[in-house]
């Protein structure tokens, strides 16, 4: 697995306001964006009482599966605050990606509708596969 973890500057992942975690399952390919939501919303469920859920979309993104949901524990037990995140989950050929855009505060709407943007961005692609190209970029 590849993780990466991003906080703002003059911020630890210990101590943070704000995060975003991209996970790469290298050479997984038998989980689905819908059972790793459901795994999740167990896990967090079993963390935190009164724990929310909300999916916000699912389909295909150049021919991959792929997930967005918010999940939301109102108090979390572990820092004494909430807790409202992302999740962006999508099953590759190879391997399965997940970024997730966390907040310790309940985040405005314009917050909000400018990391769904971005989710929207996230792709995966493959130069081997047909069907599965990667977008051009400005050089």
């Amino acid at each position: 697995m590849i993780l990466m973890e991003m906080v703002p500057q003059n911020q630890t992942v210990q101590d943070w306001t704000e995060m975003v975690t991209t996970n790469i399952y290298l050479g997984l390919k038998n989980v689905t964006p819908e059972s790793y939501q459901e795994k999740m919303q167990q896990l967090w469920g079993a963390s935190c009482k009164g724990s929310e859920f909300a999916s916000v979309t699912k389909g295909k993104e150049n021919g991959y599966p792929f997930a967005i949901w918010m999940q939301v524990c109102t108090l979390n037990p572990s820092t004494g605050k909430p807790e409202y995140t992302w999740f962006k989950a999508i099953k590759g050929n190879d391997s399965f990606y997940v970024v997730q855009k966390a907040f310790k505060f309940n985040p405005s709407g314009k917050q909000i509708t400018q990391w769904m943007q971005y989710f929207r961005s996230i792709i995966v692609c493959d130069t081997r596969l047909k069907g599965h190209s990667c977008p051009k970029t400005a050089r």
